[in-house]
């Protein structure tokens, strides 16, 4: 039983989903307990059961209450194990689990914050499962550095790239197209895509800062264009499109919806940016842009320093892409300047490695095989 706050689309979601659809393949029942979501129809037809439970609420005195609905539900569902991956419901999860007897799993989607003391008590839930899943290297250091007590037990998957669907060879120009159309694209420009929320972290600001450099520095035509929602950061949008008013660059930044076909997104741009100002505990984009061979310049911290082999800690045989230091507007137009003065050639070239590191390292088959083994170690399952 996997146990999540809500099931809406989303990087644990979608974790889950994969999760459970690795559980089936193997001949086990996937259990999924949360409050509902858009994706518990898609997850059903996949053949899990979907449980609904208020995982969602952080009311101290509601958690402590669905410490015995959950134990309830698992033990009438004949659970053999839960895994968690968020705070809240860990607490619940956590005493179910021993009153069960059963098996814990813990997983970090995410960097916890650590600024106020009582915050590091309350992630410390996520650290007392039997295995704690880090999803890269830079996460696991982070895990191992404030809570000690969890070495031994910390196990690196990181987040599984479906490299099917992010796959070129199987990306259509009608579907690339009708998606450009869509948001207005010039079929003439070179596109550069900053998928993500509209949110400080993700630095669409720094994006159109550095569209006015390079603007003023050449005549290319270059369209940027940042794909995600706002989600209640209204005031951040605001400050985005203020930025764009106030340099004349309408016809060239863009902000749209978080598409529903995010392998065309990827598949239309000419590069990809992900220059975020606090560190990423994976990136799944920065991994699903590269598995659609995507040339990709990240900021250089965090997870992505794991996925994108780029100077100079790499020659030009090896790069996949390249990182700037974070919050740099001038580091990362002269980046975006240099990749976009490339040939098509050579960014096909670079893109192509990118697509094999991810299909060799955080490919969702690597993922899930690797999450199946927790499970079948912590159960003593062989075979």
């Amino acid at each position: 039983m996997q146990i999540i706050p809500t099931l809406h689309a989303g990087g644990v979601e979608l974790s889950s989903v994969h999760a459970a659809e690795a559980i089936i393949a193997n001949g086990g029942n996937a259990l999924m307990a949360s409050a509902p979501g858009r994706m518990v129809e898609d997850f059903e037809a996949l053949g899990g059961t979907w449980l609904p439970f208020p995982a969602a609420t952080k009311n101290p005195v509601s958690i402590a209450f669905n410490i015995n609905r959950l134990a309830r539900l698992a033990d009438e569902n004949k659970a053999d194990l839960l895994h968690v991956r968020s705070r809240a419901p860990a607490w619940s999860a956590y005493y179910a689990a021993r009153q069960l007897g059963l098996p814990l799993v813990t997983s970090f989607h995410s960097i916890y914050g650590l600024t106020v003391p009582f915050k590091k008590h309350y992630n410390k839930i996520m650290v007392r499962g039997d295995t704690v899943i880090a999803n890269s290297h830079y996460t696991a250091e982070h895990i191992e550095t404030h809570y000690p007590e969890s070495k031994g037990r910390i196990r690196v998957i990181h987040s599984g790239t479906d490299v099917d669907a992010f796959d070129p060879k199987k990306m259509s120009r009608t579907r690339v197209d009708a998606l450009a159309s869509e948001i207005g694209l010039d079929p003439a420009a070179q596109i550069v895509l900053l998928p993500g929320r509209i949110t400080e972290r993700k630095a669409q600001l720094l994006l159109v800062q550095a569209a006015a450099i390079l603007k003023s520095r050449h005549s290319r035509n270059i369209q940027y264009v940042m794909m995600g929602e706002a989600r209640d950061k209204e005031n951040y949008l605001t400050s985005v499109l203020d930025l764009i008013a106030a340099e004349n660059l309408q016809d060239i930044c863009l902000i749209t919806p978080h598409s529903l076909d995010m392998p065309a997104a990827m598949a239309m741009a000419d590069l990809v940016v992900v220059p975020s100002i606090r560190p990423e505990a994976f990136g799944r984009t920065v991994a699903e842009a590269s598995a659609m061979e995507r040339p990709v310049i990240s900021s250089d911290l965090g997870a992505p320093k794991e996925i994108v082999l780029a100077p100079p800690d790499h020659d030009e045989k090896h790069l996949t892409g390249w990182r700037v230091e974070p919050g740099n507007v001038q580091a990362l137009a002269d980046s975006i300047g240099h990749a976009l003065s490339l040939s098509a050639a050579e960014r096909r070239k670079i893109g192509k490695r990118g697509r094999r590191r991810v299909c060799d390292n955080f490919s969702l088959a690597r993922c899930n095989e690797a999450t199946i083994d927790v499970y079948n170690r912590l159960l003593n399952v062989t075979g």
